[in-house]
């Protein structure tokens, strides 16, 4: 190596492992998105009309990019680790993980319309946008394991 090439900053050398100028700036909303995204995805495991996978594949996905170190830690965890790997490999969902999703949509909803819900316009849309919510997990093709 010459003189003059050690002088320079290491992002200017080729092959440096700094990242390039303005990636912070990406990774950082990233990585506040993907914790927000996941934690609103846990909250709605438990709550109705939350989607709750939806958002933790989301919150996954910005994680990829803001913080691979954060992803892998996701994509190994016993609980959520095998639907996310199913989905950036094989862009579907196992079969109990689409069976409890659908089950969950339909028992949410129901409960929101039956008990929750005032107003026929409101249980209306409720029942639209749940039966939406179905449509949208019907297709998404099932992996058998």
């Amino acid at each position: 190596m010459d003189a003059d090439r050690s002088m320079e900053p290491p992002s200017a050398r080729p092959g440096a492992a700094s990242p390039p100028p303005g990636r912070l700036a990406v990774r950082v909303p990233l990585l506040i998105m993907g914790t927000v995204l996941l934690g609103v995805g846990l909250a709605g495991v438990f709550l109705p009309v939350v989607p709750g996978t939806p958002l933790i594949l989301l919150g996954a996905a910005c994680w990829a990019r803001g913080s691979p170190r954060l992803h892998q830690a996701l994509c190994s965890s016993r609980l959520f680790g095998p639907t996310i790997r199913d989905w950036q490999e094989h862009r579907s969902i196992g079969r109990g993980a689409k069976i409890i999703a659908l089950a969950m949509v339909i028992v949410s909803f129901g409960t929101s319309i039956a008990f929750f819900a005032e107003g026929k316009a409101v249980r209306a849309a409720l029942g639209v946008a749940g039966m939406c919510v179905i449509a949208f997990l019907w297709r998404i093709p099932t992996r058998r394991r």
